[in-house]
C-alpha cells in the first residue's frame, strides 16, 4: 500500500464527505464500480451487504473505499473517478432543474470546479470535460494523472513529518491552509494564505529563537539572498492574506502553500534539520 501524505488524506476525506452528501449515489453504485474495475476486496458478500444496507452513503465507509483504491489500485483510481463523474452528470442533467440549467449551464461547472476538480488537483489529477453547450450533453469525461515528480512528493511528505514532530503549531497552521483551500471560496482562499503566513511567521520565530524573527534571520542564515527571498515571500503572504482587500483565487492560495513549503524545506536544509 502506498503511504499517503496529509493533503492526500484531506482531499480524499473532503471528496468522500461531498459524495455522501449528494444523495445521488447508493451503496449499490459502488458495488457496481468494484465489479467494473475488478476491485476484488470489495466484491465479497460482507462488503456488499455493508454498502447495500446503507440508506445513505456513509462518508467513513466511502473514505475507506476511495483510500483503498487510491493506494492499492492507483491505475484504476482515475477510471473510477471518471465513472463517478459520469454518473454525477447523468443524474444532474436528468433532474427537474435541467430547464433552469439551460439558461445558466455554468452553475454545474461551478459546482464541479469547487468540489471534484479542487480535490483531484490535490491528489495530482487533472479533470477534462468535453461538453456540448447547446444540448447540455456530456460527450466525454477524463481524469488524467499530472506529472509530479516522486522527489517532490517525498519532499512534501518529509516536511510534514518534520513539522508534526518538531513544529506542531506550524504543522497545524499549514494543515489548516490545505483545509481552507479544499473548502474553496474567496474567503477560504484568503484564510488559506493567512494560515501560510502564520505558519511561516511562527516557524521563523522558533528557528531564530527571536520574537522579532526578521531581525534574527541574519544570525542563523548566512545567505543574504535567501534572507531577501524569505522577506519577499512573507510580504506576499501578508499582502494576499489578512491585509488583502481583493478577492483571492484558488491559484493564489495554491501558490502560497507551495511557497511556504519550499522555503521551509530550504531553511531546514540550511539548518541541518532536513
Amino acid at each position: 500500500m502506498r503511504k499517503m501524505n496529509l493533503n492526500e488524506r484531506l482531499a480524499l476525506a473532503k471528496l468522500s464527505e461531498y459524495l455522501s452528501s449528494l444523495g445521488s449515489f447508493k451503496g449499490s453504485d459502488f458495488i457496481w464500480f468494484s465489479k467494473m474495475f475488478d476491485i476484488k476486496e470489495y466484491q465479497d458478500k460482507r462488503m456488499q451487504i455493508s454498502f447495500i444496507l446503507m440508506n445513505r452513503l456513509d462518508k467513513e465507509l466511502l473514505f475507506d473505499y476511495l483510500t483503498f483504491v487510491y493506494t492499492e489500485y492507483p491505475d484504476r483510481f482515475p477510471k473510477l473517478m471518471e465513472e463517478i463523474l459520469r454518473k454525477f452528470f447523468l443524474k444532474f442533467f436528468s433532474s427537474p432543474r435541467l430547464g433552469k440549467l439551460q439558461k445558466d449551464y455554468e452553475s454545474i461547472f461551478d459546482i464541479v470546479k469547487n468540489t471534484f476538480v479542487r480535490y483531484l488537483e490535490i491528489l495530482g489529477y487533472e479533470f477534462n470535460l468535453d461538453f456540448h453547450v447547446a444540448t447540455l450533453d456530456v460527450l466525454d469525461v477524463r481524469v488524467v494523472k499530472r506529472e509530479v515528480s516522486e522527489e517532490r512528493r517525498n519532499e512534501r511528505n518529509k516536511l510534514f513529518n518534520i513539522l508534526e514532530m518538531n513544529f506542531k503549531d506550524e504543522y497545524t497552521a499549514l494543515r489548516g491552509a490545505y483545509e481552507r483551500y479544499l473548502e474553496g471560496g474567496t474567503d477560504a482562499y484568503r484564510q488559506a494564505i493567512d494560515s501560510c503566513r502564520n505558519a511561516l511567521e511562527n516557524f521563523f520565530k522558533k528557528i531564530t529563537g527571536n520574537e522579532k524573527w526578521k531581525e534574527g534571520l541574519n544570525e542563523v542564515i548566512p545567505s543574504k539572498t535567501l534572507i531577501k527571498l524569505i522577506r519577499e515571500i512573507y510580504s506576499y503572504l501578508s499582502g494576499y492574506g489578512t491585509h488583502s482587500p481583493k478577492k483571492r483565487r484558488k491559484e493564489d492560495a495554491l501558490l502560497a502553500i507551495r511557497l511556504t513549503e519550499d522555503i521551509m524545506i530550504r531553511v531546514l536544509s540550511e539548518k541541518g534539520i532536513w
